[in-house]
C-alpha cells in the first residue's frame, strides 16, 4: 500500500501476479506491486536525490516537504492502527524532521483534526527555517509549545491518543531531552506514527542508539533506508510505507544505488506435456549419521516447491529410514566412514552423477568429519553444474575460498550470520552490524551468490548488487528451515530460472509460505 497511489496489484493470472499481489498485502511497498524494483539507499544517497531534485529539477525541500506531510496525513487517516478521530499529537525535535512535522500538524489542523505540537530543543537551538515553520503553524492556530526538556512531557501526551514522531532523523544524536521524550512516548503505549523513520534507529545500519521509539507505522521519504529494512531498526517501524514526496521515478531509480528490495522474479509457464525431468533434476549430497532430517527436508522442499526430480546421495545405512520420510525421492547410498558419514572415496561416482543433473546441493547434516569435509573440497572444483553449498559444505571451505574462486559454473552459498563470520573470518556481531556490507564482502571475495540468511536475509551477487527479503516472520526461526530454503532455491532453478533470479525468487517464496502458514493458524 503506497499513500501516493491507491494501485492494488492483479490478483489473477500467472504465479508471479500471485507472489506480488501477496507481498503487497504483508509488506506494503510499492516497487514490488508494479514492474519496477524499489531500491533501498543510504543517508548519503537520499541527501544526493533531494540535491538532484533541487539542481536539476527545481523541486525545493519545501516542496518535498509538504508533500512528505500530505502523505503522513493519508497514513494516519488510512491504516487501521490509528483512530480517525482521535487527538493527535506532533511531537518535533530540532532538525529538519521537526520541520517536517510541523507541516504535517499544520495540514492536519486544516483538515480539521484535534492536533498539537510539542517541540523539544534547547533554547534557540532550532534552526531559522524551524522557527518560520513554527511560527506559521501557529499563526495557523494549532496549540504549539516549546520545551527544553521532557519533564512537563507525560500531561501533554495524557491528552493525546495517537503519537507522530518527528524527534529525529535518520542520523540519531540522542540527547538526554530526546532520550526522556522516547521514554515517556514508550511509557504512555499510544500508537506511533514515525517520519521517515522511527527516532533513534540508524537510517544506514539500523541500530539502535540506546532509546529509539518502536512505531506501529513508518512512513519513509523518497526511498526507504537501509535502517527501515535491517535488524533491529526494521522491528521498531511497524508497517512501512513510502511517500515519493512527487520526486519522480528517474530521480529515484539511480543506477548507482546498488540495493534494493526483493521482487519474485516471473516463473516460466509448466508446460502441460512436461514430465518430471522436465521440472528439474536435482542431486543433494547431504547426510550423516546423527542428521537424518536435513537431508530429507531439503529434498523434499524442492519436490513440494515444484522441482521434477530430486536424487539424495546419503550413507546408505540412512536409507531405509529416510525413504519412509521421503517416498518421492530417489537414493543414491554412498559408502560411509566409521561415523556414518559419507566417505572420501564416493568423490568420482558423486562427480560423474553430479555433472549430469541440473543443480547440485551440498552440506546439509553433512557433518564436520575430516573425510567428508575433503570430500566437498574435492567435488566442488570437478562439479560443473550450479552448486548451492550449506551447513557443513560451509564449514569445508571457510578456510579454503580458493576451492570457489576456481569454479567456473555458478555457486550459492546460504550461510546464517555465525556461517558468514567463519567465511569472512571475523565475529558474529561484526556480520550483525552491518549484514548489507557483509554479504557484499562475501560475494565479492568468493566470487558467489550469497544468501546472508535472518529475519530479513540478504542476497548478494558478485556485482555488487544486493537485494533484501522482507517475507517470512519470526516463526521460521526454527531448525530445518534453512534446509527447506535449499530445497526451495534448488526447485527455482530447475523450473529455468537463471541462477540469481532462482535464489531471489526462492528466498521470496520461502519467506512467503511462513507468512501465509502464520496467516493460517
Amino acid at each position: 500500500m503506497d499513500p501516493d497511489s491507491d494501485y492494488d496489484a492483479e490478483r489473477q493470472g500467472t504465479v508471479a501476479s500471485h507472489f506480488r499481489a501477496w507481498h503487497v498485502e504483508l509488506e506494503p511497498f510499492p516497487g514490488l506491486a508494479h514492474d519496477t524494483r524499489m531500491k533501498v539507499c543510504t543517508i548519503h544517497e537520499m541527501h544526493a536525490i533531494e540535491a538532484r531534485a533541487l539542481s536539476e529539477i527545481g523541486l525545493a525541500p519545501t516542496v518535498l516537504r509538504e508533500t512528505a506531510a500530505l502523505a503522513a496525513c493519508r497514513v494516519l487517516r488510512n491504516d487501521p492502527h490509528f483512530p480517525t478521530s482521535a487527538p493527535v499529537i506532533v511531537v518535533c525535535g530540532p532538525g529538519p524532521n521537526g520541520t517536517t512535522g510541523l507541516a504535517v500538524a499544520r495540514q492536519l489542523h486544516a483538515n480539521g483534526r484535534a492536533v498539537k505540537v510539542v517541540l523539544i530543543c534547547p533554547v534557540n537551538g532550532e534552526s531559522d527555517e524551524q522557527r518560520d515553520a513554527f511560527d506559521v503553524a501557529v499563526r495557523c492556530g494549532v496549540p504549539c509549545s516549546k520545551l527544553t526538556h521532557a519533564d512537563d512531557f507525560g500531561r501533554e501526551l495524557a491528552s493525546s491518543a495517537i503519537v507522530v514522531d518527528a524527534l529525529l532523523g535518520p542520523e540519531p544524536d540522542v540527547s538526554t531531552p530526546i532520550a526522556r521524550a522516547i521514554d515517556r512516548i514508550g511509557d504512555a503505549e499510544l500508537p506511533v506514527l514515525s517520519l521517515d523513520i522511527p527516532s533513534g534507529v540508524c537510517g544506514d545500519t539500523g541500530r539502535v542508539a540506546g532509546s529509539a521509539i518502536r512505531a506501529r507505522a513508518t512512513l519513509a521519504f523518497g526511498l526507504p533506508l537501509r535502517g527501515n529494512l535491517i535488524p533491529p531498526g526494521a522491528g521498531q517501524g511497524g508497517r512501512l510505507y513510502v511517500t515519493h514526496m512527487s520526486l519522480p521515478p528517474h530521480v529515484l531509480d539511480r543506477e548507482d544505488i546498488h540495493v534494493e528490495l526483493v521482487r519474485p522474479d516471473a516463473l516460466p509457464p509448466r508446460l502441460t506435456h512436461g514430465h518430471k525431468g522436465t521440472f528439474g533434476d536435482t542431486l543433494f549430497i547431504a547426510g550423516a549419521g546423527t542428521y537424518y532430517g536435513a537431508p530429507g527436508l531439503a529434498a523434499m522442499a524442492s519436490l513440494r516447491s515444484g522441482a521434477g526430480y530430486a536424487r539424495l546421495a546419503c550413507p546408505a545405512s540412512m536409507i531405509p529410514t529416510l525413504a519412509a520420510f521421503a517416498p518421492e525421492v530417489v537414493f543414491v547410498p554412498q559408502r560411509e566412514t566409521e561415523d556414518a558419514t559419507l566417505a572420501l572415496d564416493n568423490a568420482p561416482a558423486l562427480i560423474s552423477l553430479a555433472n549430469q543433473v541440473g543443480f547440485v546441493v551440498i552440506g546439509p547434516g553433512i557433518s564436520l568429519h575430516a573425510d567428508t569435509q575433503a570430500l566437498v573440497r574435492d567435488i566442488l572444483v570437478r562439479i560443473t553444474q550450479p552448486v548451492l553449498l550449506d551447513g557443513d559444505g560451509l564449514s569445508a571451505i571457510a578456510d579454503h575460498p580458493d576451492v570457489l574462486r576456481r569454479r567456473q559454473a555458478p555457486t550459492v552459498l546460504t550461510p546464517h550470520p555465525g556461517e558468514m563470520a567463519r567465511l569472512l573470518g571475523t565475529i558474529t556481531s561484526g556480520v550483525l552490524e552491518d549484514p548489507i556490507e557483509s554479504a557484499r564482502r562475501a560475494a565479492n571475495l568468493l566470487q558467489s551468490i550469497v544468501v546472508l540468511k535472518g529475519s530479513h536475509s540478504v542476497v548478494a551477487l558478485p556485482s555488487g548488487h544486493v537485494t533484501i527479503n522482507t517475507s517470512g516472520n519470526d516463526g521460521m526461526g526454527t531448525a530445518g528451515s534453512g534446509d527447506v530454503l535449499t530445497g526451495t532455491i534448488a526447485a527455482m532453478s530447475g523450473l529455468g530460472l537463471s541462477p540469481p533470479c532462482a535464489v531471489r525468487t526462492g528466498v521470496f517464496l520461502h519467506g512467503l509460505a511462513g507468512d501465509v502458514a502464520m496467516r493460517d493458524l
